[in-house]
């Protein structure tokens, strides 16, 4: 679905508007790395949403009926490349730390200790554990977290921007032998791109995922600030 869908709060998005340019811009970049991405692109599997004030969590009510359409979608198709882009209008720049701190803010925010059961189902896992996983309607999701301050030039966006998989994919793609040749190009293109690899992909790999969302370089001593919130406590908030 693409040119991107928009918040219920907002009118439709022209192909020609300046976000539907940058996106198009940001990832037809010679030798940019992201191999499922582009053929998103070129599937026209790209679908998304425009919200504004990264962290605040004022449009965590949408954001989460948009996830639950694009699950469904992802489902009856079942693609292997049907991405979900969250863009958020502003604030747009913020330090690396400040952005991992509104990231995780917002992901927090899509669930509740109300709907914990529902949401992760057997997937239940702790988030200061390296095997912690984000899920919604019991599905794991990955996420890659998008910013005018990254240092890494693959996550550097000229808006804050979370981007959804579900693992139901990744995992789909290894199944057909697709996986592993995509994450080998993957890291080539990055050399080539940044001149380095990615050092939280190239450490840590599939086994810790939640220190990865960011972008942010961290050390083994991180731990990750998602916590489950109660839904009196998400109102009181907004």
């Amino acid at each position: 679905m693409f040119p991107l869908t928009t918040s219920i709060r907002s009118p439709e998005i022209p192909l020609d508007s300046p976000l539907i340019k940058d996106i198009r811009a940001f990832l037809r970049q010679r030798d940019y790395p992201c191999i499922a991405a582009l053929r998103a692109l070129e599937r026209n599997e790209l679908q998304g949403a425009i919200y504004q004030d990264f962290g605040s969590v004022a449009f965590r009510d949408e954001l989460r009926l948009h996830l639950s359409q694009f699950l469904q979608e992802q489902k009856q198709s079942e693609s292997d490349y049907l991405t979900f882009l969250a863009v958020f209008e502003g604030p747009a720049v913020f330090s690396e730390e400040e952005f991992e701190h509104r990231l995780w803010q917002e992901l927090s925010a899509l669930t509740s200790e109300e709907d914990r059961a529902s949401d992760w189902g057997s997937n239940v896992s702790n988030p200061e554990q390296e095997s912690f996983s984000f899920c919604l309607f019991g599905e794991p999701f990955f996420v890659v977290g998008l910013h005018p301050g990254s240092t890494r030039k693959g996550r550097r966006f000229s808006r804050p921007t979370l981007i959804f998989n579900v693992f139901r994919q990744f995992e789909s793609l290894q199944k057909k032998g697709a996986y592993d040749p995509m994450v080998r190009t993957n890291r080539l293109r990055d050399l080539k791109f940044d001149g380095s690899v990615n050092p939280m992909v190239e450490e840590f790999g599939e086994n810790w995922e939640s220190i990865q969302f960011s972008g942010k370089k961290n050390s083994r001593q991180w731990r990750c600030p998602f916590r489950f919130l109660h839904k009196l406590h998400k109102k009181e908030r907004a």
